[in-house]
């Protein structure tokens, strides 16, 4: 009797990832979450990061690719694990190959406040745990929702180059940065997308439509990162 319930466990676990390859197989189904970044917001070309990658994915994989964004100006991760109560976003999620997370900006803006020239380190390092907290959670609930797809958390870029306190700016994202990496690998199947130095060091007017909104080129460079991001996944896994 034990034999033959441990073959019926067996069955069900293959059929299902059969049948989730399977359907893998004939398309790609993809879920964005996120702020502004998500939405695509100052890109005159209305794709974003998002629309790219789908692009590149449908290039790479001779396959269509199925878009499901989430991505909303000004929602913070505490507006996130809200939105993650929706049974429609759930059923998506579920479904989804690739599921990407944009989120973090507004959290980060909240506690460098609207001028950035006076940073209190206290209050930074208050943010930074709490927006932690709710990034664990989120990627928790995204992961029990689908156990296989592969789940890309962006990190935080530094648009705040106007500010003399640049420096200090820099080091506080690296280390929110630093923070999403070490919840990301909580995670099976969960990676961390860097971001920082994709504009590091360039002319902000080549990249950006405003003070912190990527242009065109600004969202096709994220893109990109993206989808280095995702065949090095691939890679590395075919070679081990």
């Amino acid at each position: 009797m034990k034999n033959y319930f441990f073959f019926i466990i067996l069955m069900t676990i293959v059929f299902g990832t059969y049948s989730w390859t399977m359907s893998a197989s004939r398309e790609i189904n993809v879920v964005a979450l996120g702020d502004s970044i998500t939405y695509g917001t100052g890109d005159s070309k209305k794709m974003g990061y998002v629309e790219r990658v789908k692009t590149q994915l449908e290039e790479k994989e001779g396959l269509p690719v199925f878009v499901k964004n989430y991505g909303v100006p000004r929602l913070t991760s505490e507006n996130i694990l809200e939105k993650l109560e929706d049974a429609t976003i759930l059923e998506e999620i579920k479904k989804a190959n690739y599921i990407f997370l944009y989120i973090g900006t507004n959290d980060f803006r909240k506690w460098i406040k609207p001028t950035g020239d006076k940073l209190t380190w206290h209050n930074m390092m208050k943010g930074k745990i709490i927006f932690s907290a709710n990034l664990q959670k989120i990627v928790e609930k995204v992961r029990n929702e689908n156990k296989l797809a592969q789940i890309y958390v962006m990190g935080l870029y530094h648009p705040y180059t106007e500010f003399d306190n640049q420096q200090e700016i820099l080091n506080i994202i690296e280390l929110w940065n630093h923070e999403m990496v070490n919840v990301t690998h909580k995670f099976e199947e969960s990676y961390f997308v860097p971001t920082l130095d994709v504009f590091l060091n360039k002319p902000k007017m080549e990249y950006f439509q405003d003070k912190i909104h990527p242009n065109s080129d600004g969202y096709q460079a994220i893109a990109d990162r993206v989808m280095e991001r995702i065949i090095d996944i691939e890679k590395n896994k075919h070679s081990s």
